[in-house]
């Protein structure tokens, strides 16, 4: 199954809601959805924050991933974090995954990213699975978040 990455816009805001409410529920992220809403609309409006990008089988989105960026002096610069990454069950187990990775890289190099991270779940399997073999390392050091 071949597919496309397309960098998403403002107006595409109605069709993404769905496909990251669908990740929250999934995954049992509690974010409200109008701070979700909120965050979206500004990400989508400045590019200097990172990317949200609609994962494409020909017109038919199958998902989505969201790219943040941060900075850090130990990767040399730029960095990223995927803070999203959905492929809707019907286009899993078929590469979808896989290939929006290597295209992610792409494109995150193509604008000066130097390291990408990312967190799953540990009993998440099948993309922990995904990201070993994209290349993906456990990180030796562990997350940790304080909300403000």
């Amino acid at each position: 199954m071949s597919i496309s990455l397309k960098i998403a816009e403002p107006a595409d805001l109605e069709k993404l809601m769905p496909l990251i409410c669908e990740l929250y529920s999934l995954e049992g992220v509690t974010s409200p959805e109008d701070r979700t809403r909120g965050a979206l609309i500004k990400l989508l409006s400045d590019s200097s924050l990172g990317l949200v990008l609609e994962i494409r089988n020909e017109e038919t989105l199958a998902g989505h991933i969201i790219l943040t960026y941060g900075y850090d002096i130990e990767y040399g610069g730029r960095d990223g974090w995927i803070t999203d990454f959905y492929v809707r069950p019907n286009f899993q187990g078929k590469g979808v995954g896989t290939q929006a990775l290597k295209l992610l890289e792409e494109i995150a190099k193509a604008r000066g990213v130097c390291a990408l991270h990312l967190m799953v779940y540990d009993t998440n399997h099948r993309a922990k699975g995904i990201y070993l073999r994209s290349g993906f390392e456990p990180n030796p050091r562990i997350a940790m978040i304080k909300l403000l």
